[in-house]
């Protein structure tokens, strides 16, 4: 069972989801974990401490998932649909999460929205250089063409993901995503390109 911090974030996360950032006081989060107003003081400082820990929770859940699906594959295209997959994975399990993001991005929101963005900025850029690296793999094992640049084709790769996550959650809110065909996709137009086959 989670630790009662967990549970709580798990709340909050879901609150923010449904709510946005302003609407929301700590009773509606506290109501949400089944907790007294006082327990969650007990574990933060104030609804900007708990919102800048549950994006951190996000982000740290996303970037251990990535971790664990990224094995030793030889086939850098199965390694980047593994990442893919836990991604939209992780997504579809905690809708909430995408919804994070949005508010993030409202200026003036949360006290805390530089130091979010440079983590935010921090992670993303050593996702794209373990993707680069990945690529890099590739190239050299002959799965990838060796004249293209390694860093744009994870650019490539990190777009093609962020998009998809973002249509996840604005066009299926309710979770009807086929996640093994939506990764079958992209991995398809990254392996092959999108020119006519035959």
């Amino acid at each position: 069972m989670a630790d009662k911090s967990e549970l709580i974030i798990q709340a909050a996360l879901k609150v923010f989801y449904q709510r946005g950032y302003g609407s929301v006081s700590i009773e509606e989060i506290a109501r949400e974990a089944e907790v007294a107003k006082g327990t969650i003081y007990l574990y933060f400082k104030d609804k900007d401490e708990l919102f800048f820990r549950s994006v951190l929770y996000v982000i740290e859940f996303i970037e251990a998932t990535t971790r664990e699906v990224a094995t030793d594959s030889k086939d850098p295209f199965q390694v980047l649909g593994r990442i893919a997959y836990g991604h939209l994975h992780s997504i579809l399990r905690n809708k909430h999460f995408c919804g994070l993001f949005y508010i993030i991005s409202d200026p003036g929101l949360v006290k805390n929205r530089e130091k979010l963005f440079n983590i935010l900025l921090e992670k993303e850029n050593a996702l794209l250089s373990f993707i680069t690296r990945i690529i890099e793999q590739g190239k050299s094992a002959g799965f990838i063409e060796s004249t293209l640049d390694a860093k744009e084709v994870a650019y490539f790769f990190q777009g093609m993901l962020s998009n998809t996550l973002k249509r996840i959650h604005l066009e299926h809110p309710e979770n009807t995503i086929d996640i093994d065909k939506t990764v079958t996709s992209l991995m398809d137009v990254l392996k092959n390109g999108i020119h006519k086959r035959g």
